[in-house]
């Protein structure tokens, strides 16, 4: 799969808040792991919980250290905060 096929696949969350905190992101990150498809949506619906306890004023979107922190220290995905950075 190219990263543009990638980007175009669309993840129906219950909310429209979820698919505001970085689907996209995550799909990024998700894709380098190798973990068969249900690991990837187990883990992705983790990292979707993990940022709405995280979004703390209820905006729909998290910085990068939030995201990283989310990601990272929350969900035990190995990667570090100048790759939060680099993803688009």
């Amino acid at each position: 799969m190219t990263p543009g096929q990638d980007r175009s696949i669309v993840i129906a969350f219950s909310t429209k808040m979820a698919a505001l905190l970085g689907t996209p992101a995550i799909r990024q990150i998700i894709a380098r792991l190798s973990k068969s498809e249900k690991e990837e949506q187990a883990l992705i619906e983790r990292i979707e919980s993990s940022c709405k306890k995280f979004d703390h004023e209820g905006k729909g979107k998290l910085t990068p250290d939030e995201f990283f922190n989310v990601v990272k220290l929350q969900n035990g995905v190995d990667i570090s905060k100048d790759e939060v950075l680099l993803i688009d």
